[in-house]
C-alpha cells in the first residue's frame, strides 16, 4: 500500500481549500501542475477521473485521493474522462513527510503516537465527518481566523481519515473477534455443561490466560465466565426441576456435581430454595402420552 507518514508533532501547514462542482456532464479535470504542496481531494458526488504521475485514478463519492508534489514534468494532474462530479479540495504542506510502499499497512507499524499514515486513495466508512471538518476550514478561512487555526484544523482534517481507516477499523476488528470468542466460550459451556466445569478450564481449551479470558468476556456479558457457569447451571436446573420428571439426584448427576448434597446447597446457596421446595412452588404438570 503506497502511501505517506505525516508527524503530526507539530501542525500540517495549511495552504488553501475549496469545494468544486462540475458545472455539467461533459466537464473534464484540467492540466494543472503539483509543484510544492500536497493535495487531498474528497469526492462528494459522482467520480473523479484523473491521472496523476502516470497512473489513472477513478476516486468515487466517498473515496478520497492524496498527492504529492512532483518535479516536471511528473507534476501535471489531468482529467482523462468526462464527468459530472462535486469534490473538497485541500492543499497543505508538513515540515517531516515520508512516502512508504507496503504490501499491506497496520497502524501497528507506526510506534509514535504522533505519526499518521494516510494511503494514495481510500474508501471513507464516514465520509460525511471529513466533510464537515472540511467545512469548518473553509469557515475559518472566510472568517479570517489565524493561520495557526487553519493548520491545526488542517491536522485535525488528516487525522479523521487516518482513525477512520486505521484506528477505529482495528478497534471493530478487535471488538468483533471478543464478540466471537465470547459466543464460542457460550457454546462451549453449553455443551459442557454436564461437567464439573471451571473457568480455568474454559480458558485452558481457547488457549488464553483465565484472567485475560474473563475480562474480555465480562466486557461484553456483564459478567465473569464462573459466574455465567454458575448462571447456566441454575437455568438448566430450574428447567429440570419444573418441565421434567427427573429426581434431584438425577439433575444433580445431569448437571456435573459430585453428589446430590452439593448440588442441593449450591441451588438453595443460589435461589433461596432447595431443589424440592423449588419444584413445588410451580403447578403439577399435565403429562398428555397420547
Amino acid at each position: 500500500m503506497t502511501g505517506f507518514i505525516f508527524d503530526v508533532h507539530s501542525p500540517i501547514l495549511y495552504n488553501e481549500t475549496g469545494k468544486f462542482e462540475a458545472p455539467s456532464k461533459f466537464w473534464i479535470h484540467e492540466d494543472l501542475e503539483l509543484l510544492d504542496r500536497y493535495e487531498f481531494c474528497l469526492v462528494t458526488k459522482g467520480t473523479l477521473y484523473l491521472s496523476y504521475k502516470g497512473i489513472q485514478y477513478a476516486v468515487s463519492e466517498g473515496q478520497f485521493l492524496m498527492m504529492a508534489p512532483s518535479k516536471p514534468p511528473n507534476n501535471r494532474r489531468i482529467g482523462y474522462r468526462k464527468s459530472c462530479c462535486d469534490f473538497f479540495w485541500l492543499h497543505f504542506n508538513s515540515n517531516s513527510v515520508h512516502e512508504i510502499d507496503l504490501p499491506h499497512f497496520d497502524s501497528s507499524v507506526i510506534s509514535d503516537p504522533y505519526q499518521i499514515f494516510i494511503p494514495v486513495q481510500g474508501i471513507l466508512p464516514a465520509p460525511e465527518k471529513v466533510s464537515i471538518l472540511l467545512q469548518q476550514l473553509q469557515d475559518c478561512v472566510r472568517s479570517n481566523y489565524s493561520i495557526v487555526a487553519d493548520n491545526y484544523m488542517t491536522t485535525a482534517i488528516l487525522c479523521e481519515v487516518y482513525n477512520q481507516l486505521f484506528i477505529v477499523k482495528r478497534e471493530n476488528l478487535i471488538k468483533n473477534q471478543s464478540k466471537q470468542l465470547y459466543e464460542s466460550v457460550n457454546l462451549y459451556i453449553r455443551k459442557n455443561i454436564d461437567r464439573n466445569i471451571k473457568a480455568h478450564d474454559v480458558a485452558k481449551h481457547f488457549g488464553y490466560n483465565e484472567k485475560y479470558l474473563s475480562k474480555i468476556y465480562k466486557e461484553i456479558a456483564n459478567e465473569t465466565i464462573k459466574e455465567h457457569i454458575i448462571n447456566s447451571k441454575i437455568k438448566a436446573s430450574s428447567y429440570y426441576l419444573t418441565t421434567s420428571t427427573l429426581t434431584v439426584s438425577q439433575i444433580a448427576n445431569q448437571l456435573g456435581f459430585s453428589d446430590c448434597h452439593n448440588f442441593m446447597k449450591f441451588f438453595k446457596c443460589k435461589t433461596g430454595l432447595t431443589p424440592t421446595e423449588y419444584r413445588n412452588s410451580f403447578p403439577k404438570r399435565i403429562i398428555n402420552h397420547k
